[in-house]
């Protein structure tokens, strides 16, 4: 997996409509190692809304091979609750992401 994948799994979720700003809290993946072939790739993440129940499972389909773009699986659970007058919504920024927002 590559540095900002978390970012990766975000905008696609966003652009297929979810609200929520997903933070990913668990992951099948060992930080500093890179997998070029990762069968059993997973991760759970949940909106970092206090008062959102929202949380989503996300897990590798097919195993990928060279010519072939990856599919994944995301089953969410939970109900949404978004208010804006209560809580604010954020999410971790990393490398080049951070240095973009913060210019």
């Amino acid at each position: 997996m590559r540095d900002g994948w978390t970012t990766i799994f975000y905008n696609k979720l966003k652009s297929c409509g979810i609200t929520c700003a997903v933070g990913v809290r668990k992951s099948h993946i060992k930080k500093g190692k890179r997998k070029y072939n990762c069968k059993s790739f997973w991760c759970r993440a949940t909106c970092t809304n206090r008062e959102c129940y929202r949380s989503f499972f996300i897990v590798l389909k097919n195993q990928p091979d060279v010519n072939t773009s990856a599919l994944f699986l995301v089953k969410m659970f939970g109900k949404v609750n978004h208010n804006a007058e209560n809580v604010t919504m954020a999410r971790q920024l990393r490398g080049e992401e951070r240095d973009r927002v913060g210019k």
